[in-house]
């Protein structure tokens, strides 16, 4: 029993070399079929159309979060430059005005009295210089 033991023991890097050579002897390379094609490129499609799904529904969910009591809104937004924009947004009972840049979020003015979301619409949308149209919103707040 222990010469078998002993004669399996020292048939192991033999083993071990025949199964290497065999892992890297390369198979003929076969041409791929039709039906192995479709069969890839549909696969593609689920995958992308999969990944997409996800993004769509990240999308959506990520414009919900907040607080829960639905006390803090963004009201409306005025692009200044390429990535800086003035934000109105209420919290509470108060309204918030901030400059927003890459770097920081700074609070330009808070309005004691609320402005109407139609109002703050037809202030941004208005023509004139920015300081008319703040001027114009925070008179009316005011």
């Amino acid at each position: 029993m222990a010469s078998c033991t002993v004669l399996a023991i020292s048939q192991l890097p033999a083993i071990a070399m025949a199964a290497d050579q065999a892992a890297t002897t390369k198979a003929p390379a076969g041409n791929l079929s039709y039906t192995g094609m479709i069969t890839m490129t549909l696969g593609l499609v689920v995958v992308l159309g999969m990944i997409f799904g996800v993004a769509w529904l990240f999308r959506r969910l990520g414009q919900h979060h907040g607080v829960a009591s639905g006390s803090l809104k963004a009201l409306a937004g005025l692009p200044l430059g390429a990535r800086e924009r003035l934000v109105l947004i209420q919290v509470g009972d108060k309204q918030i005005l901030l400059g927003v840049t890459p770097n920081t979020v700074q609070t330009l003015h808070v309005l004691e009295n609320n402005i109407k979301p139609a109002d703050v619409r037809h202030a941004f949308n208005k023509q004139g210089s920015f300081a008319e149209r703040l001027a114009g919103l925070i008179g009316k707040g005011n």
